[in-house]
């Protein structure tokens, strides 16, 4: 994966390693387990990150996400529609 965070960082998108308060952490996972983004946004007082697609997958048709430990696999069909694996 480091590779994929230096590709990224190419592309300029940058990555937060850090992490919440842990106050905050047992909220915030309550919240997106009732599917709940309000919470999570609103923490951090920031506007949505926006991501292009075509930027994230340039000439590739899958990319792989780190999310809590786990790895998904996001794919683009030829149809361009997207799809999230576990």
């Amino acid at each position: 994966m480091e590779g994929n965070e230096e590709a990224m960082r190419g592309m300029g998108i940058s990555i937060n390693t850090g992490s919440l308060e842990s106050s905050n952490d047992a909220k915030i996972a309550a919240a997106e387990d009732e599917g709940r983004t309000d919470f999570v946004e609103a923490s951090a007082g920031l506007a949505p990150v926006v991501l292009d697609s075509e930027r994230l997958f340039e000439k590739q048709n899958e990319i792989q996400i780190r999310h809590r430990g786990q790895f998904y696999r996001l794919r683009m069909t030829k149809n361009g529609k997207l799809i999230l694996n576990k």
